[in-house]
Parts: structure tokens; sequence; C-alpha cells
């Protein structure tokens, strides 16, 4: 439930952006991608950089959606609302940890400002920035753990 509030709230703030992001990095990963066979996933592509979950993620999107941004859009939005999730898990369980009573709506106020901080665009909008939101989402799910 706490999922599809935050995934509402994130809709409504970056609908603006839904057909945004795919510019400069994307236009070389475009380039790497198009009619290359899923095997360069483990030399990722050509690009000098050891980033084989990344590209496996990214190779997925591009055969699934090709350039058609709603479904870009969709996921990354969906990721950014399960790291939102996660850090509301993350604040009630650190509350909860050290006998704080009262925490839900400070947890709620400090998840929202993460989810529709300004600087969390870049993650959202920018389609090759899967790699922010993964690294966040994992983050805040080892931190929780």
């Amino acid at each position: 439930m706490l999922f599809l509030l935050f995934w509402g709230l994130v809709q409504l703030f970056y609908w603006p952006t839904w057909n945004a992001g795919f510019v400069t990095d994307f236009t070389g990963l475009l380039e790497r991608l198009h009619g290359s066979p899923v095997r360069d996933i483990l030399v990722s592509f050509g690009f000098p950089a050891q980033q084989q979950v990344l590209n496996l993620v990214l190779y997925t999107m591009y055969h699934l959606f090709g350039t058609e941004p709603l479904g870009w859009y969709l996921v990354q939005t969906a990721l950014h609302a399960l790291n939102g999730v996660l850090l509301f898990q993350l604040i009630t369980a650190f509350a909860k940890w050290q006998n704080i009573q009262h925490y839900t709506f400070p947890a709620l106020a400090a998840t929202l400002l993460f989810l529709l901080c300004p600087y969390q665009s870049e993650p959202v909008v920018w389609r090759v920035c899967f790699n922010y939101l993964i690294s966040t989402g994992l983050i805040f799910f080892g931190l929780r753990q």
C-alpha cells in the first residue's frame, strides 16, 4: 500500500518529464546497444567500465521498450518509489531500535523529501541513470538489514 501511495505521488510530481531523458549519454549507449549481442554485456559493450549489472538492465530495457519513453519512465519511477519505501522502512526500524516514539510523521516527512527532492530528478528522468536507482535501493536495503 505504501508503495502505491509513493508511486502515485512520484507520478504526479514527475509526470511532465515522462518523455525526457534520452540525451547525451543515452545516444552513445543506444549506439553501443543497437545490434549488439547479449554476450557484449560481459565487456560493457566496449565502454571502459565494469558495469555488467547496469548494462544488463539497460540492455533489457532497450529490448523491451526501445526508445519509447513511457516504459522507461514507469520503471524508473517505480524504482524510485520502491527506494522511498525502503527508506521509510529504514527510518522506522531505526526509530524502533532506538525506542523512539511517534516516529511515523518524521519518517514520512523524510521519505517525502527524498522522493520529491530536486536532486533526485536526475536518476528518475535521465534514462541511463538506473545505476543510481539500483545503488540507492541496495544501500537502503543493506542498511535496513
